[in-house]
């Protein structure tokens, strides 16, 4: 659990916590860090396809685009960009999508219209 408050709520990135951790001799590799996330959000994805629905159900939607890089990531090279949107809308719906597996190019953005359609 506090793996999860450390990344998500704290912002606080999978190198920074296995040194932290490795400070306490604890020794975490940033993968199955990763791979403990995925498995935690894997049951949730039926509720998560419920939000762009709430989310388009108000006047008005902002969204905030930031990039990011992945490394180690299947099929991609160490300098590629991902991206991430966080939309607002609805009766205060807060929408977080990491976006790893699409590639943008130019003005494309795969997530956010999909998300919209």
């Amino acid at each position: 659990m506090l793996l999860l408050i450390s990344y998500w709520l704290d912002g606080i990135p999978f190198y920074r916590l296995s040194e932290i951790l490795l400070r306490s001799k604890i020794e975490i590799p940033r993968s199955t860090m990763s791979n403990w996330v995925i498995r935690v959000n894997l049951p949730y994805q039926e509720l998560f396809s419920f939000f762009p629905g709430l989310l388009k159900s108000g006047r008005m939607i902002g969204m905030d685009e930031t990039n990011y890089q992945v490394h180690k990531e299947l099929d991609r090279k160490n300098t590629s960009v991902s991206y991430m949107w966080v939309f607002r809308g609805g009766r205060s719906i807060i929408l977080f999508l990491p976006d790893v597996l699409s590639i943008r190019s130019g003005r494309y953005r795969a997530c956010p219209v999909s998300t919209l359609e």
